[in-house]
């Protein structure tokens, strides 16, 4: 598989949680894994007490410049990359030395649930009004000849059997805040496994929730659109 890095990525976030069974320690003892990360993500932000139950929203350490950030509750820790600068080698490093680093501190063995995700904001132009959705992707939508194969809006989420998991895939034209206001095709993968995951596993896990997904990817992005991403 291609570790090729793209010039003009669309992808804004990259999101690898784990969750487990509720652990009272990590509420309690969320200081033990500030200190220990502290040095790579010392900004603080503390969930606004809105929650029914409190002890489930996520604590987030967030590094100063914003770009990376953990997130941390009774169930679940989760480590976010907002610039995937180094690709997914680096990104597989930092994460797996995090996920080690947590589930050691609080002695974790058993997992629920794995999860990849990829956020990509794919910049939408319209034809006249309408999306020419062919432009971009590898998607098509059956429908009467009445209906016709040009649109103004879709919408799609799709889960497959992949390997051992499923993968999520959600597509949707989508207005981002900017000036001149502009749109974008939200192309959002969730990979994730479920049930009996052990946490020296999750490299494995990581990697192939990477593979299913980048062949995913690369499979629906169109020879047009794959041009533009290579900044050529």
């Amino acid at each position: 598989m291609t570790t090729e890095q793209f010039r003009n990525s669309p992808l804004i976030e990259v999101v690898f949680e784990i969750r487990f069974p509720p652990q009272l320690r990590v509420v309690e003892q969320r200081s033990a894994l500030y200190d220990t990360i502290k040095s790579q993500m010392p900004v603080i932000q503390v969930p606004p007490s809105l929650s029914e139950y409190p002890a489930l929203d996520a604590f987030k350490f967030q590094s100063e410049d914003g770009k990376q950030s953990v997130q941390v509750a009774m169930n679940r820790f989760s480590y976010h990359d907002n610039v995937y600068s180094g690709g997914y080698p680096a990104f597989k490093a930092k994460c797996v030395e995090l996920m080690s680093q947590f589930v050691q501190l609080y002695s974790i063995t058993e997992l629920r649930r794995t999860g990849l995700r990829y956020v990509n904001h794919i910049p939408l132009v319209r034809a006249g009004g309408l999306i020419p959705l062919q432009r971009y992707l590898n998607l098509e939508y059956k429908a009467p000849t009445s209906v016709g194969t040009e649109f103004e809006m879709f919408g799609t989420v799709l889960v497959a059997k992949l390997g051992d998991g499923k993968l999520r895939v959600l597509t949707e034209p989508k207005e981002v805040r900017s000036s001149p206001k502009s749109e974008v095709i939200v192309l959002d993968f969730d990979y994730y496994l479920e049930n009996s995951l052990k946490s020296g596993s999750l490299a494995e896990y990581l990697e192939a929730s990477h593979s299913h997904t980048k062949k995913v990817f690369l499979d629906l992005i169109t020879p047009e659109y794959l041009t533009v991403m290579r900044g050529n």
